[in-house]
């Protein structure tokens, strides 16, 4: 029996090779297809998947969907696209649209569109900003390999009364460690311990990064050493629950 809505059916699919969607859980089933290839970051396939089998008028969680996955790929060019095919679709992004934007610039190290994205979301229509979108602005920065840029949106962070976390601080010695700005990173790890935050692996990985690419080698090694015996852990082992240990570690 041809589930109501469906017409000229063969199989799975219909007359003009779309899978037949009218099924319950269809959509979903669609859905979480797509969203593989998002988390692949795999847009070429999650966009050919939509257009070869979402049905039209397609819901924006679909078209939603497949802009995470150019946000993963930082293929900040194939967003912008697809949100111009969203809006030639009378489909009206939101806030989770614009978010995925300022992902994929931040993932392609792009300051200028990030910020660009940010204040046509917050300024132009008005969405509330949020932990998420600051972080995005510092790693668009942090990428660029411009620490007081990203700095300044900490600072804007702050002003819009969002305490700083844990993503933040990592961002802004990941930023001082690509531009090989010791002094910079040095700051930024005494300004996470005063805040009570603990380093976690990408912390400690960037750190020991922004030594070696500073020239210092013996610094990156005994930040190496001093990070295991303050974890007992691998390196990649966060080593929450040890604050004693990572303030010892961290002394300067």
């Amino acid at each position: 029996m041809r589930p109501a809505g469906c017409r000229l059916r063969f199989g799975p699919w219909c007359a003009r090779g779309r899978r037949c969607l009218a099924g319950p859980n269809a959509v979903e089933t669609l859905l979480d297809e797509i969203n593989g290839h998002a988390i692949a970051g795999d847009a070429a396939a999650a966009a050919a998947q939509f257009h070869a089998q979402a049905p039209m008028p397609a819901p924006r969680v679909l078209w939603n969907t497949v802009m995470k996955a150019y946000a993963n790929a930082g293929d900040l060019p194939g967003a912008e696209q697809w949100l111009k095919e969203m809006e030639s679709a009378n489909v009206v992004p939101n806030g989770k649209t614009y978010g995925k934007l300022m992902e994929a610039a931040a993932k392609a190290g792009d300051p200028d569109s990030a910020e660009k994205w940010f204040e046509h979301s917050t300024h132009t229509l008005g969405y509330g900003s949020n932990h998420t979108w600051y972080g995005l602005l510092m790693d668009a920065s942090a990428k660029a390999g411009d620490p007081q840029r990203a700095a300044r949106w900490l600072a804007e962070a702050r002003r819009a009364e969002l305490a700083p976390n844990l993503m933040y601080y990592t961002t802004l010695v990941d930023s001082c460690a690509k531009a090989a700005d010791l002094r910079g990173l040095q700051h930024w790890l005494k300004e996470m311990l005063k805040d009570k935050l603990m380093p976690n692996a990408r912390t400690l990985t960037a750190i020991i990064d922004g030594h070696a690419k500073a020239g210092d080698v013996a610094g990156a090694e005994q930040w190496h050493r001093r990070a295991g015996a303050a974890t007992d852990e691998p390196l990649d082992l966060v080593a929450a629950g040890r604050p004693a240990k990572w303030t010892q570690m961290l002394a300067f």
